[in-house]
């Protein structure tokens, strides 16, 4: 396709060369021809349907409930006594039993007298105490918490610290009396012994519970000889222990 505009006409003629026979000729004034340039066209683009996003309905909120951690210090034993009951009347170093009330054992004398106790995890134990009460005398009291065999105490264990009678108070009724170790004791699951002992002249009484109210028909002890924990008595030593799990 041309296009052109012819405002002034300005013809001038000059052969160049000469033919031998006639031909067409066509004259004209220099002109530029452009080619054109094609348009593009796009393709459409083709959109593309987005799927509906999808939404899951989440489930309703459990309530998750924290379990209480474990009290990493316990006492357990046969806790329970009436506490700074007087049943006995004390005329100076001695005292009157009060039958009504009673329910002690004279453990200082010539027999040797053990709780059992039973552990169902690993403990580490801090103290051992025995409601006692004090009369008079002279000495040491302490004791050994050992291993359980046949039902019986033996000699494998360890010892308290000594308490020395004159540290001990002196008062009504029935109170604690702690008993400390020189090492850190670890019991593994089991059954122990508490067996108390003494040195001197002590006179010291160890509150029970008559009936066996506590564990076994068979867990308090005593011996004449000191080992062979021949008598089983129909009471419960009243004693707690201090532990901390591991």
């Amino acid at each position: 396709m041309l296009d052109a505009k012819f405002l002034d006409d300005e013809i001038s003629l000059k052969p160049k060369y000469s033919e031998s026979a006639p031909k067409s000729y066509l004259f004209s004034n220099n002109f530029i021809a452009k080619a054109e340039i094609p348009q593009v066209t796009k393709p459409p683009v083709e959109e593309k349907s987005v799927p509906p996003l999808e939404v899951k309905k989440l489930p309703e909120p459990v309530e998750i409930v924290p379990k209480p951690p474990l009290e990493k210090v316990i006492e357990f034993g046969n806790i329970e006594f009436p506490n700074l009951v007087d049943s006995y009347q004390v005329v100076g170093d001695k005292g009157i039993r009060i039958l009504d009330k009673e329910t002690a054992e004279y453990v200082t004398s010539k027999y040797v007298y053990a709780q059992a106790f039973g552990i169902d995890e690993t403990l580490r134990i801090e103290k051992v105490s025995l409601a006692m009460r004090k009369f008079g005398g002279d000495g040491t009291i302490y004791i050994d918490v050992v291993s359980n065999e046949g039902g019986r105490p033996v000699l494998k264990g360890t010892r308290s610290l000594p308490l020395f009678l004159e540290k001990i108070k002196k008062g009504r009724g029935y109170y604690w009396v702690d008993f400390v170790f020189p090492d850190k004791v670890v019991l593994e699951k089991g059954r122990y012994w508490v067996v108390l002992r003494h040195s001197g002249e002590v006179i010291m009484n160890w509150f029970y519970i008559p009936g066996n109210p506590y564990g076994d028909s068979d867990d308090t002890r005593s011996t004449l000889k000191g080992y062979k924990w021949e008598d089983i008595q129909n009471y419960d030593f009243v004693f707690k222990v201090k532990a901390s799990r591991l």
